[in-house]
């Protein structure tokens, strides 16, 4: 980004995409690891990747967050806090971690299940950049990408 500030119309797009994609995201409230016969295998794999679509969400919701921060911030992330984003979007959870300068963020998602953290990050020129901690497990591609700007 050249320095602007981030045009509500923007964030209005941002939103919608978010909102679109979440539509195909996780599944019910049933985090079981076991079903009726005892087996445990892919009822984890399952478990994990429940858990890592939340924290990817979570992340997702935090960075849209972070966005409406700056923009009633004259475009500076500077000063941004989990609380800060919290007050902004209720559902950022508390396990969110962070930190922020003026045009630089980072946001990381612990998953609840694993080892896996669902980040994203942007840099002072505005690139972002979705990563994760375990590549090849759960919803962490072998890339260690997870998402797109």
């Amino acid at each position: 980004m050249n320095g602007r500030p981030i045009t509500l119309g923007a964030v209005v797009a941002v939103l919608a995409i978010l909102a679109a994609g979440a539509g195909g995201c996780g599944g019910g409230d049933d985090t079981s690891t076991s079903g009726a016969t005892g087996a445990t295998g892919a009822a984890e794999a399952e478990s994990q990747q429940t858990a890592d679509a939340k924290a990817e969400i979570a992340a997702r919701k935090a960075e849209t967050a972070m966005e409406v921060y700056a923009t009633d911030n004259n475009g500076s992330y500077a000063g941004a806090s989990p609380t800060g984003l919290q007050k902004i979007e209720p559902s950022v959870p508390e396990s969110v971690q962070m930190t922020a300068s003026g045009q630089s963020y980072k946001i990381t998602m612990p998953s609840s299940v694993g080892g896996n953290s669902f980040t994203v990050s942007r840099d002072a020129s505005g690139t972002p950049s979705f990563t994760c901690e375990v590549p090849g497990e759960g919803n962490c591609p072998a890339s260690g990408n997870w998402g797109s700007g």
